[in-house]
């Protein structure tokens, strides 16, 4: 009987599926921003510059998530090599989420500021900086506790996440199609302005 060297989990499809995986929240974070900006942009300059910020925008955010795929993909190695793939996508998945989670609601913060909540978060920034960045560590390090109990005391709980994964991963086939029309873009820009 000889000894398996390769692990399960050094694959290109497993990597790809931390790639759809990886791909939310960026895409979600510059969908976001993308439409709070274009009218503006819009209206400062020309419509055909505000879709090159867009066409720009998902391009980084493309670059963005081909790095945390291959970070995820990484991080995978790490843990046990006779879990699943699928309770593996489910542990790093939900830690980067957590963690992609508490990102956004620090940006949304400091882009939405005018709101009566991100202004006390801002001021407790400014202000008491330890005491914030200590609250924010320790919700992160809740957050993932919970999602990992959840995830690996539970049967259902695991089959959950893979469920709510899966369902991320058919949604963010849709965000490469936004992609690639970025890129034509970005193309078509680069092409324009060199004749």
């Amino acid at each position: 009987m000889t000894k398996k060297i390769v692990n399960k989990n050094f694959t290109f499809g497993f990597l790809f599926r931390f790639f759809l995986i990886g791909m939310f929240p960026p895409h979600v974070w510059t969908s976001l921003m993308v439409f709070n900006d274009l009218e503006f942009l819009s209206e400062r300059t020309t419509m055909w510059d505000a879709v090159g910020y867009a066409g720009y925008s998902y391009l980084i955010a493309l670059t963005e998530s081909v790095l945390v795929a291959l970070i995820l993909w990484g991080v995978s190695f790490l843990l046990p090599k006779n879990w699943s793939q699928g309770r593996v996508l489910s542990v790093v998945g939900s830690i980067y989420f957590v963690l992609a989670g508490a990102s956004i609601v620090d940006m949304t913060a400091h882009v939405f500021a005018q709101n009566r909540i991100t202004k006390l978060y801002l001021i407790g920034l400014d202000r008491y900086p330890f005491v914030t960045y200590g609250l924010i560590a320790g919700a992160i390090l809740v957050g993932i506790v919970l999602a990992l109990v959840f995830i690996l005391k539970s049967k259902q709980g695991e089959k959950i996440v893979s469920e709510v994964f899966d369902r991320i991963m058919l949604l963010s086939y849709f965000y490469l199609l936004f992609d690639f029309t970025g890129i034509v873009i970005v193309i078509l820009r680069n092409v324009s302005e060199n004749y």
